[in-house]
């Protein structure tokens, strides 16, 4: 996993978004360039609750 983007939740095993705001409910963290898009949609689809989204 990204450990710069993401960070597990020892506690309950959920993912945290590093340094994401939130927004309208949701958090949100605008990724700069280098970081594998490739990646990111495989922890999205990775999700077993399917709620990361990369847009």
């Amino acid at each position: 996993m990204q450990p710069n983007i993401w960070r597990m939740s020892q506690k309950d095993g959920k993912a945290t978004l590093v340094g994401g705001e939130i927004k309208k409910g949701l958090y949100i963290l605008s990724i700069a360039e280098g970081h594998s898009e490739v990646l990111l949609n495989e922890v999205a689809k990775a999700c077993p609750v399917n709620i990361i989204k990369v847009v």
